[in-house]
């Protein structure tokens, strides 16, 4: 079903968010809806629901269970996700959510009367399924219902390693605090979540400084402030970046690596999905909650308390609750929750701590740091790139004890006279723009079509998180602007000989924009408008292919000061 809706095998989690929009009605959406969709492009509360029967019958008792592959294959439209089909899509959504807790409950009620067992393991990419999960910690009648962080394919690596432990080290402490029984038997773990790579201080410094020519940043006395002044960022309705300590393991981000936002805002949800996040407007967001005030902001949990550390179980919001936090809240009242003691995230369960004292309420809005497309981000580098690929919607990257915020692109933008500008501005026309590094430049096109080429394209070596595709340094640019422009900034001469290049005898001095804007000028012939040219520079300086100096930007063009003192090579010399 995520092949049919999504074209997409592995999209099962927006299957399972898709789901809870069928029946709704049209004034529903409204608040959900932006960017090129309307109310009236979703087909909602049209139809009369009904539901296909794509699988049903017990998996364990009778082998009943069955998939009706004829109703599956006859489904219109494959690979076509349009608003005008989204009621439509889904109601398939929805069949196939309703058809998986039918046979699982079924399969779990089966295993519970054989067994007698009093409490149950989730383990599979089916145990990726929160709604189901919730389900069965509600309903079942376990005392207990367990989800390990990394359910899917990748744990089982990790359940190998510790059954492997287990029976060689059996009740011996060891490192993951195994206790108790007698050599070989298996006994209780505690295996936190955070299992990734924590980097040094100086490794998250060093990326700072990489970055300066792009990001402002400023460092706190102690991880007290940080937690402070995130927190007032917060309660100020601003989101932030996050990235703190030993990175997740699994599929969510557990606050360690996570965009964060304040839950009570209504138009909070709409700001994180297409600001930051850049994906679908009908992707619900969860909520990270103090374990021991979960209770009282969602239904049915067991223990009042730690039902859900790893996001595993989608809960009801409690109704009276809902306005509170409009922006945690899914279509149908409920979210996917993160509980979150002191012992297991002692920094983030402070976060939240502050937070909920300067606002009253327990828990923030945690999603996931990455965009959409991207896998969430591991190292310094990469939190930096993302921050800046987001900095439409992101007030602040708060990693370590560093506060970055991304640098304000420095010629004029829309709003504010790009619009009548035909040339830069005094103040902007004397700053210097330089390029990074070379590029070896790639053009694509087509000798049957008239139009631009079909590609352009440069190999971008130096610069981490932004290749198309694994092993893959090639960029595409979108025209050929864009790469005239970067071939204008080369930092110095080069010369072909014996089949390489090498650097000329003079270095070339620095550019100024308005150098810059006057040479493309004679380059194209007068055709250019200073918009196009203000625009491609944009670009390319988001990207991260060039940078500005100059002293009204308090950015100085010598290297050893940009970069504080690093380790550097100064090709110009």
């Amino acid at each position: 079903v995520s092949s049919q809706i999504l074209g997409d095998w592995n999209a099962c989690g927006k299957i399972m968010g898709l789901a809870s929009w069928s029946s709704m009605h049209r004034k529903d959406t409204s608040e959900w809806i932006f960017g090129k969709d309307s109310v009236t492009d979703v087909d909602l509360g049209e139809k009369f629901f009904h539901s296909h029967k794509f699988m049903s019958g017990n998996p364990f008792v009778d082998g009943s269970f069955a998939i009706d592959w004829e109703a599956l294959e006859g489904l219109e439209k494959p690979n076509e996700f349009t608003m005008d089909r989204f009621g439509e899509l889904a109601i398939q959504a929805r069949s196939v959510q309703d058809n998986l807790e039918g046979a699982a409950m079924a399969l779990v009620a089966s295993l519970k009367e054989a067994t007698g067992a009093t409490d149950l393991i989730l383990v599979g990419g089916v145990a990726l399924n929160s709604v189901l999960n919730g389900r069965l910690q509600r309903e079942a009648g376990f005392g207990s219902v367990f989800v390990p962080p990394a359910p899917g394919d990748e744990g089982v690596a990790v359940g190998c390693a510790l059954f492997g432990y287990h029976t060689t080290k059996g009740g011996r402490d060891g490192i993951f605090g195994a206790s108790g029984g007698e050599l070989g038997e298996v006994v209780e773990s505690s295996f936190s979540a955070y299992q990734g790579k924590e980097f040094r201080d100086e490794i998250i410094d060093d990326a700072v400084f990489e970055f300066t020519p792009w990001v402002e940043a400023d460092q706190y006395e102690d991880m007290n402030a940080c937690v402070e002044a995130a927190s007032d960022a917060l309660a100020e309705g601003k989101v932030i970046a996050w990235y703190q300590g030993r990175s997740e393991f699994g599929q969510r981000a557990l606050g360690h690596r996570s965009f964060l936002a304040d839950p009570r805002p209504k138009d909070m949800r709409r700001r994180v999905n297409e600001k930051v996040k850049d994906r679908e407007w009908w992707r619900p967001l969860a909520p990270s909650v103090l374990a021991e005030a979960a209770g009282d902001w969602f239904d049915g949990l067991a223990n009042h308390g730690n039902e859900s550390p790893y996001m595993s179980i989608t809960a009801s919001v409690v109704p009276e609750r809902r306005s509170e936090v409009p922006a945690i809240c899914h279509i149908d009242g409920s979210a996917r929750l993160q509980t979150v003691t002191e012992s297991d995230s002692p920094l983030y369960y402070k976060l939240i701590k502050a937070f909920c004292a300067k606002t009253g309420i327990p828990m923030i809005l945690n999603t996931s740091f990455n965009r959409k497309g991207q896998p969430i981000v591991e190292n310094p580098e990469q939190a930096l790139s993302t921050l800046l690929e987001a900095q439409d919607g992101v007030h602040a990257l708060f990693m370590g004890r560093w506060k970055v915020n991304p640098r304000i692109f420095p010629l004029a933008q829309d709003g504010i006279g790009i619009t009548e500008l035909t040339r830069p501005g005094t103040d902007e026309g004397s700053l210097s723009v330089t390029a990074m590094r070379f590029y070896m430049s790639e053009l694509t096109a087509s000798s049957s079509l008239e139009a631009a080429p079909l590609r352009i394209r440069i190999q971008d070596v130096g610069i981490t998180g932004h290749v198309e595709g694994e092993g893959n340094t090639w960029r595409t640019l979108p025209s050929a602007l864009h790469l005239e422009l970067l071939q204008m900034l080369q930092p110095h001469e080069t010369e072909y000989s014996g089949g390489s290049y090498s650097e000329a005898e003079e270095d070339l001095p620095a550019i100024t924009v308005l150098e810059l804007w006057e040479a493309m000028q004679d380059v194209r012939g007068g055709e250019l408008m200073w918009r196009e040219v203000r625009d491609a520079l944009h670009w390319l300086y988001r990207a991260r292919l060039l940078y500005f100096s100059g002293a009204s930007i308090g950015i100085s063009s010598d290297p050893a000061e940009l970069f504080k003192g690093m380790d550097i090579l100064d090709l110009r010399t």
